[in-house]
């Protein structure tokens, strides 16, 4: 529950911030780092799909995506951000003609790619690669002194000891690549997964890995983690892959002097802390009232 508190004070400060404070995203030029299909490719799935990767800085500017089939715009529109604001999507209203030379425009750079005469496979269940789990001390801060929008001055008012699982991923299959998502999710068993500990990103690559939080030491109520891998297209079409398990061993060991205790039930046990901190304050004001 301690971990709610920041945030809660920080949307009030945003809520309640004056207009003139007020945040105003959107104000960095978009700086293109990649883009599907690549430049020149060729025999390009018919989906009708174009995708640009930005920095996925905050204050980023949404690309500018047009595509051309000659000299003829080809109606479609970008979708919603994914995967940390760097994944943008453009989608035509139609797909694309076979065998056909497209030209892109985002936000200035031009390129073309040939469409083939098929649309794309249904996306293939991949298994996770390596799993490391670990612990991680997260400060739990609140804004000492800003404006509701920006902090100039943090303030530390706990640390915690956080377990994660750190997941790596096999080579991303074609035709979509690094630009396949992943959704990674951790369980206390290989049937209990049920979305509460999950993370979703762009395919890892180069040996990366997508980080996965499974709350504070000494509250897993098992003594094995199990991760799995969900392939999500561009079309957003899914593949759930087979589970994987590690035993958690001293991660889940909570530091000295901590009061943690796992839940068997698998419910919240800092909820539980919490009924219970209240039902003692209860009763001492009903001590007080009686004497």
């Amino acid at each position: 529950m301690r971990r709610a508190a920041p945030l809660l004070a920080a949307a009030l400060a945003l809520l309640t911030a004056r207009p003139s404070e007020a945040c105003t995203p959107g104000n960095t030029a978009f700086t293109l780092t990649g883009n599907w299909p690549k430049t020149d490719a060729v025999d390009v799935p018919i989906d009708g799909v174009v995708m640009a990767l930005g920095t996925g800085d905050l204050f980023e500017l949404g690309p500018e995506i047009s595509v051309f089939d000659g000299d003829v715009e080809v109606p479609g529109s970008v979708g919603g951000v994914e995967s940390g604001a760097r994944l943008h999507t453009w989608r035509a209203a139609e797909p694309f003609a076979a065998n056909t030379i497209y030209k892109v425009n985002i936000s200035g750079t031009t390129y073309t790619f040939t469409t083939g005469d098929a649309p794309s496979p249904e996306p293939v269940a991949s298994a996770v690669g390596e799993v490391t789990l670990e612990q991680e001390e997260v400060e739990i801060r609140e804004c000492a002194q800003g404006n509701g929008c920006t902090c100039d001055r943090w303030k530390v008012v706990d640390v915690e000891t956080h377990m994660r699982a750190q997941v790596t991923m096999p080579p991303p299959a074609d035709p979509f690549g690094r630009f396949n998502e992943v959704e990674i999710e951790v369980a206390p068993g290989p049937d209990q997964f049920t979305g509460e500990h999950r993370t979703v990103a762009l395919w890892p690559s180069g040996g990366q890995a997508v980080s996965v939080e499974f709350g504070i030491a000494g509250t897993w109520p098992s003594d094995q983690v199990c991760a799995r891998a969900t392939v999500i297209d561009p079309n957003d079409r899914r593949a759930v892959g087979e589970a994987s398990c590690e035993p958690i061993g001293e991660v889940n060991t909570p530091p000295e002097g901590c009061a943690c205790a796992a839940d068997p039930g698998g419910g919240d046990a800092a909820l539980a802390g919490l009924v219970g901190l209240l039902a003692l304050a209860s009763a001492r004001r009903r001590r007080s009232a009686q004497a």
